[in-house]
């Protein structure tokens, strides 16, 4: 084994846990009442969002509108872009780890793999939580869907990959993912 891609969203990072905390935020700064079943409905939604963006759709303005959308269902307006630069701000600040990721990492760098993150997500977001959780300096590289211009599981994000490691191959590596 020579290389390992890691996913970051609950494969190092508990991004389950940050997204909990954040949405409870957004939802209390909006006048949600019943925070836990707007979680839980939202989760519904945003996993269309996501479905979506994963099948080609155009990541930007469903980011943007998702807020706005779901909390219209509950009967509040709010500008949908605004409230997700919110939410994005709240989540580049969360640096939850799931334990036992940086012995992990550490295990693998000793071992002489080469370490990288290929992950969905936005870029800014997904750096500042790396730097946070102080796992940065594991990784090689760092491909996130917004900077390729293809989201996981597209084959042309993993023809990005291969791109800057033309001597990676189905023998050599391997993906290390939540799903």
């Amino acid at each position: 084994m020579q290389y390992a891609i890691f996913d970051l969203d609950n494969t190092i990072l508990d991004f389950d846990r940050a997204e909990a905390a954040n949405l409870a935020a957004v939802f209390q700064h909006h006048g949600v009442t019943d925070i836990r079943r707007a979680e839980n409905e939202y989760q519904a939604y945003n996993e269309t969002v996501w479905q979506q963006i994963e099948q080609g759709a155009d990541r930007d303005s469903l980011l943007d509108q998702r807020f706005q959308v779901f909390l219209g269902t509950l009967g509040i307006t709010v500008d949908g872009p605004a409230v997700q630069q919110e939410y994005d701000q709240l989540l580049a600040h969360s640096y939850q780890v799931i334990p036992g990721a940086h012995e992990l990492l550490r295990t693998l760098t000793n071992a002489g793999l080469t370490l990288l993150v290929g992950t969905n997500g936005i870029k800014h977001t997904q750096l500042s939580r790396l730097a946070g959780a102080h796992m940065t300096p594991y990784f090689d590289h760092i491909f996130i869907s917004e900077s390729i211009g293809y989201a996981k599981p597209n084959p042309h994000f993993f023809s990005a990959i291969h791109d800057q490691y033309p001597d990676m191959n189905a023998t050599n590596t391997v993906m290390i993912g939540d799903s």
